[in-house]
């Protein structure tokens, strides 16, 4: 039994709450000896491979946000350069971007556009530029090549970018294995087909291509493009941890609240009286905008509004785009009996086997690497998983227990055949080196955050 495929979701390198994010203060040539422990996992892992496996980066990877861009991509190059390069884990990246790192997409579209363009002449602009990929890849130039990391593919690193989806079909098994981040399973990532819909009564696109025209620019504005932002960028990270304490964020706006007061000229008592309702209001606003964020449903591991979404997701979007991908008309039957849908974004990671109204739909989430919160929750947490050539998925989830004590954070889904043979490998040392770097790595940076909000 061969790994062909490990699968990692929302690494957010760069970003100081991440435990790929070497701690400040921590020298360059010190960086490969804190990713040793998830290395060290990984080569355990692939053991009895006769070749490398494929990484399947599913989103969220490059931090473009909340940290600053040209750090964040020379920290995956780095990293990236150690595991591929330094230590031989693995064959071919395969890089799907999500809402932190659209920008990633940005870039590989118009490198690809650029490219197409030249090729054919002033009759190519004609044509709209495409706003996907294929997700089912039969040929090499259906992956896209990220010129702009050039000098990553010069060392070696065979990285090729997909957006939003990547399938993966066992004809024989009648299974059919698809990837996408996740971003557009929530309803703020597709806002501005949904207000379409308010404003002038038009349905929300049913094809990937239309969904990613409708609503990337907005991604792309607010989710991936702050980092860019110097000093404005780094207030923004500073409110998304206000939002981790209730007393700091009402603080807060209570203070906005008066600010706003005067740019509009009321100061003095009138400024005074009209201070608390304001800060009121602003409060249920914001409350309003995360009320259906996944992220701020920490006691919800796979809520109702998500399990719908994935369902509208599967049967509409990446339905139509597979059957355009295999040519084949909408009028055709589903031509696989089971699906595998692999995403992460909601930093939450879980295993459920079927769903209610869809048993042949089996659904994994990969959680993150990153703290999202300072107060422990044992929802949060990191999952790898693992496929062999067979269709057979495992996925291995280490939860935030605090100090490390064992294999208590461990959690092991998926084909039993595949993860017992895992297990096997992982009984050399490897597993408890990483339970433990993980687990100190979240405390860290969980008494980091902390701080800062507090």
């Amino acid at each position: 039994m061969e790994v062909c495929h490990i699968a990692l979701s929302d690494l957010h390198m760069g970003e100081e709450d991440s435990i790929l994010t070497p701690p400040l203060g921590e020298k360059e040539s010190e960086h490969e000896e804190h990713w040793r422990p998830l290395g060290d996992f990984f080569e355990s892992v692939i053991s009895k491979n006769r070749s490398l496996p494929n990484l399947i980066l599913m989103g969220d990877v490059v931090e473009f946000a909340l940290s600053d861009p040209t750090d964040s991509q020379r920290l995956f190059f780095e990293f990236l350069r150690y595991l591929l390069l330094r230590r031989g884990l693995f064959g071919r990246v395969i890089y799907l971007p999500g809402n932190h790192d659209h920008h990633i997409w940005e870039l590989s579209k118009e490198a690809q556009y650029i490219s197409y363009v030249n090729r054919k002449g002033s009759i190519a602009l004609k044509e709209r530029p495409w706003n996907r990929t294929k997700a089912y890849v039969t040929k090499e130039h259906h992956f896209v090549t990220p010129y702009f990391w050039q000098g990553l593919m010069d060392d070696g690193v065979d990285i090729k970018v997909l957006y939003p989806n990547y399938f993966l079909g066992d004809e024989e098994a009648k299974l059919l294995i698809a990837f996408h981040h996740g971003h557009f399973l929530e309803p703020i990532y597709i806002l501005l087909s949904r207000l379409k819909r308010l404003l002038f009564g038009e349905e929300i696109p049913s094809g990937i291509d239309t969904l990613e025209e409708e609503n990337g620019p907005w991604i792309e504005f607010l989710f991936s493009s702050f980092g860019f932002s110097g000093e404005v960028g780094k207030r923004a990270e500073t409110l998304y941890e206000l939002m981790q304490s209730k007393r700091s964020m009402e603080r807060f706006l209570s203070g906005l609240s008066s600010r706003l007061l005067g740019e509009l000229g009321i100061r003095g008592p009138l400024n005074r009286l009209l201070d608390l309702p304001l800060s009121l209001f602003l409060r249920y606003l914001l409350r309003l905008v995360y009320r259906g964020h996944e992220r701020k449903r920490p006691s919800e591991l796979f809520s109702k509004e998500l399990e719908s979404s994935l369902q509208w997701y599967i049967n509409y979007p990446l339905k139509a785009q597979l059957f355009e991908d295999k040519g084949l008309p909408p009028s055709f039957p589903f031509p696989y009996k089971r699906l595998a849908f692999l995403f992460g974004h909601t930093h939450k990671p879980f295993v459920r086997s079927s769903l209610p109204n869809a048993q042949w739909v089996s659904a994994y989430n990969l959680g993150s690497f990153v703290v999202d919160s300072y107060q422990r929750n044992l929802s949060y947490g990191l999952g790898i998983a693992l496929l062999d050539g067979e269709g057979r998925i495992g996925v291995m989830i280490f939860r935030d227990h605090g100090p490390y004590e064992g294999e208590k954070g461990l959690q092991i889904e998926g084909e039993e055949s595949l993860m017992r043979a895992i297990r096997e490998r992982l009984n050399k040392g490897s597993l408890p080196g990483f339970l433990r770097w993980h687990s100190e790595e979240r405390s860290r940076r969980a008494m980091e955050m902390r701080k800062r909000v507090l």
